[in-house]
């Protein structure tokens, strides 16, 4: 799943803490648990359709990062962001990612949960041949 690529990639940027039988690391796949408080969410999203004869699929990708306090929360969000937008030709393992953009210019704030924990929204279109 090119999410769990995707995760494992930013865990080896030293970005996050991806584990994938959810024991340890803060970072959870198309989940926000209710706890602990300062955590990754990484979303497939609806992105454009296949174009025929290319084999290269084209998904949206959303990442929310909540923290209890509002500049670390928008700082870390700000260095996924800086990591992934613009870069291209990278090999997540099954998956070889064509390019990656960010559909905004900056993380979006989205609002305080209901425990009080600040929320930043990043949104990319990713390009994959798997």
């Amino acid at each position: 799943m090119i999410l769990i690529e995707l995760a494992n990639y930013l865990t080896a940027q030293g970005l996050l803490k991806f584990d994938a039988l959810g024991t340890t690391g803060d970072t959870f796949i198309n989940r926000l648990p209710a706890s602990p408080d300062n955590i990754y969410g990484i979303y497939s999203r609806v992105g454009e359709p296949m174009e025929a004869g290319l084999g290269y699929r084209k998904p949206h990708i959303q990442i929310i990062v909540r923290d209890t306090d509002q500049t670390d929360a928008y700082l870390r969000a700000d260095k996924i962001y800086e990591s992934l937008h613009g870069e291209s030709l990278i090999d997540m393992g099954e998956y070889h990612v064509i390019s990656i953009m960010g559909l905004q210019s900056e993380p979006a704030y989205i609002g305080i949960d209901e425990n009080n924990r600040h929320e930043y929204s990043l949104n990319f279109a990713i390009e994959y041949l798997k």
